[in-house]
């Protein structure tokens, strides 16, 4: 069963209402999918090094499945 493609751009500004999302953010001399301010994490299609070491980072694809995203979310 492929995983229903969730519109990111809207359903994030929903799960992080509240606080300063930020889309395409600049972070030095990358620019990252979001940015929540607050928690000092990013969300990313993809992975780098740098971010990574400054700021909790979650990967994820605009395919993956909803519960997966959360829960990476979670677990940072």
């Amino acid at each position: 069963k492929s995983a229903e493609v969730i519109d990111w751009q809207q359903a994030l500004p929903k799960v992080f209402a509240g606080f300063n999302l930020h889309q395409n953010y600049r972070i030095g001399k990358y620019t990252v999918d979001f940015f929540v301010e607050e928690l000092n994490l990013v969300l990313d299609r993809d992975c780098n090094s740098y971010i990574k070491q400054y700021y909790n980072f979650i990967n994820f694809s605009y395919d993956m499945a909803w519960e997966q995203v959360v829960n990476r979310i979670l677990w940072v």
